[in-house]
């Protein structure tokens, strides 16, 4: 089923994705705000953004519901959630440089499919594409490999010059550990286009201001070997850390533990 915000994020089309604090939701104050608040407020925040920020989480739902950890936990053991049809990822803090260093949630598709991915791809929507990429690669990661024929299948409907921003912007939006995860497999997809070493560190020099589009790039580079993309984003900063692991909400008090040795 489609959402409104679907259908706000269609509008934006090859002209570009709209402006990051476009992207932001307005926070509600409530006297005593109801569950149903609640999830009308949690189904609100954007795509891949940070639900704490978006819906001001300490001024409109603390003092009810407490902190958001234990209150997203409480919907998801009840099944609240997938009722409502909305799902997060749990996403630990990528870097010192983050303004928290507690866990952190962003929304993600509930029931992301594949072809919605070739179509936001096709219609140069990049975070939109990577919202749909990062929900199916953590709702059924044995589809992940599969999901190229559908990243190849939207490009071939982009201009030329407009495919590099598009695979760069999907990696600058990834959550971190996704991104490192996942994110390689772009990478042979990158390197079918002229130049495009030259062409990807480019295209991320264009992304909103802020450098986490550069250091998601710079591990994804480290990872694979593309030592340009490490580089290029150094400028004598930190060197990017290393991330931490995403994982379900349903699995918030305890992260899942290293496979074992065999």
């Amino acid at each position: 089923a489609r959402t409104g915000q679907d259908e706000e994020e269609d509008a934006e089309g090859e002209a570009g994705e709209a402006p990051a604090e476009a992207h932001t939701a307005r926070p509600v104050l409530f006297d005593r705000p109801t569950e149903a608040d609640l999830l009308a407020a949690l189904a609100s925040v954007p795509h891949l953004e940070d639900v704490a920020a978006a819906l001001a989480w300490d001024m409109t739902f603390a003092a009810t519901f407490g902190p958001l950890a234990a209150a997203l936990e409480d919907l998801q053991k009840r099944d609240v959630l997938a009722q409502a049809g909305v799902a997060f990822l749990c996403v630990a803090p990528g870097s010192l440089e983050r303004t928290t260093l507690g866990v952190r949630f962003v929304r993600i598709p509930a029931t992301a499919e594949e072809q919605d991915l070739s179509d936001a791809i096709s219609a140069s929507q990049y975070t939109r594409a990577a919202a749909i990429f990062t929900g199916i690669c953590h709702q059924r990661p044995a589809s992940a490999e599969s999901l190229m024929f559908y990243v190849g299948q939207g490009l071939r409907t982009v201009a030329p010059e407009g495919r590099m921003p598009v695979l760069v912007g999907m990696l600058s939006r990834l959550p971190e550990h996704t991104a490192l995860t996942f994110g390689g497999l772009l990478v042979p997809e990158i390197q079918k286009l002229p130049d495009w070493e030259a062409a990807a560190v480019a295209s991320c020099r264009h992304l909103p201001a802020s450098l986490f589009p550069a250091v998601r790039l710079a591990v994804i580079g480290r990872v694979t070997g593309v030592a340009g993309w490490v580089e290029a984003f150094r400028l004598g900063t930190r060197q990017p850390a290393e991330p931490y692991q995403d994982w379900p909400i349903s699995a918030v008090a305890a992260p899942p533990a290293p496979a074992a040795a065999t």
